[in-house]
């Protein structure tokens, strides 16, 4: 939906024209990577184009003069690309509805890399007035269509693969001034202690005025830039995710949101776009990194440090880090006197006791 409406405004601003067939249909076509970065999802997003080819409108004139249609037309998907048919009624009330619908909604879609992470956004828009949202586990699970999902009937599961992640996407976001909302949560207990099962979720909602989020030009900029590295890097690796994070964020510091997305523009002419890309941009921007590998004087040095660390232990004069808690940290390959991490820890334990 947030794809379909930021081309619709695109094209009321005379910045794209969409395809449209003799019949006036409009034909929007989206990268498929834009709305299943990590290609997981196949069956959700074929559910979620069949419920709207199903879904259909009235528009009520007055008493006796009314229209019905479907939503979209037909919808396919093939080269990576999903091209979703609308009919010529919808486009107008898809204008309507999107009232209050910015550049950022469209760039956050863009962005965000977990599928559930755009539905909190939505409620953080929904509630963001009140400032707040109270709900329950099973109503997210139900709002998100997992009631059924075994693994998210576990509340920690849900937490940390679900809630923690939208909350870390969307606050990244905001404090670059790219999204105008984001959330924290405090749950309530039900039973004694940390032993009890989280029966209520209050969420707080913070948002940003207008001025405080990046203009819209520089929301186009950024949009460009994050369709494309979403659709040919995509953040498996850590280089991968290194070089994503790091030219989005530097695009922004470095105000080069305008010439690195001319040179997204570039490399989607030639045969090899994201090889050509990295090539450019290092020798354009600079811009240019690679996963840190430790070398073997890094590791050396951290292991020197480690057991410095051990021996302020052993000796009493740290706080309450215990020496398994160092010792564990050092890397079993690296020999200590002689002996491997486990066998220095085991020793190290047994001194201990018997001083």
């Amino acid at each position: 939906m947030y794809h379909l409406i930021a081309q619709l405004q695109r094209e009321m601003r005379g910045e794209i024209e969409i395809p449209r067939s003799i019949f006036d249909d409009r034909y929007f076509d989206i990268p498929y990577r834009l709305v299943d970065s990590e290609l997981k999802n196949y069956k959700k997003v074929k559910d979620s184009l069949e419920a709207m080819r199903l879904k259909s409108f009235q528009i009520i004139r007055k008493e006796n003069s009314w229209s019905g249609f479907g939503f979209i037309n037909w919808y396919d998907l093939r080269d990576g690309i999903i091209r979703i048919s609308l009919p010529p009624p919808i486009a107008p009330a898809l204008l309507d509805i999107s009232e209050g619908f910015t550049a950022y909604s469209a760039m956050v879609a863009a962005t965000l890399q977990s599928i559930y992470s755009m539905r909190f956004y939505e409620w953080c828009c929904q509630f963001k007035d009140t400032g707040k949202w109270y709900t329950t586990p099973d109503e997210i699970r139900a709002r998100l269509g997992l009631t059924e999902h075994s693994s998210y009937q576990n509340y920690a599961n849900l937490r940390k693969h679900v809630i923690d992640v939208a909350m870390k996407e969307l606050r990244d976001l905001y404090k670059q001034g790219l999204s105008d909302v984001c959330f924290d949560v405090k749950e309530t207990r039900t039973g004694r202690g940390r032993g009890g099962s989280i029966s209520k979720m209050c969420f707080t909602i913070y948002w940003k005025k207008k001025n405080e989020v990046i203009d819209e030009e520089r929301n186009e900029d950024y949009l460009v830039i994050a369709h494309f590295l979403s659709q040919f890097y995509t953040a498996k690796t850590a280089d991968q995710k290194l070089f994503r994070d790091t030219v989005l964020r530097r695009a922004l510091d470095e105000n080069r949101l305008e010439s690195i997305a001319k040179l997204v523009m570039i490399a989607k002419t030639k045969q090899n776009p994201a090889a050509y890309f990295r090539v450019a941009l290092r020798d354009q921007t600079g811009i240019e990194t690679k996963a840190h590998k430790p070398t073997a004087e890094e590791k050396k040095e951290e292991w020197q440090q480690a057991k410095k660390s051990a021996k302020r232990v052993a000796s009493g004069r740290t706080g309450e880090t215990t020496i398994g808690d160092l010792f564990s940290q050092l890397p079993a390959s690296v020999p200590i006197g002689g002996e491997n991490a486990e066998d220095a820890h085991a020793k190290a334990l047994k001194r201990a006791k018997k001083s």
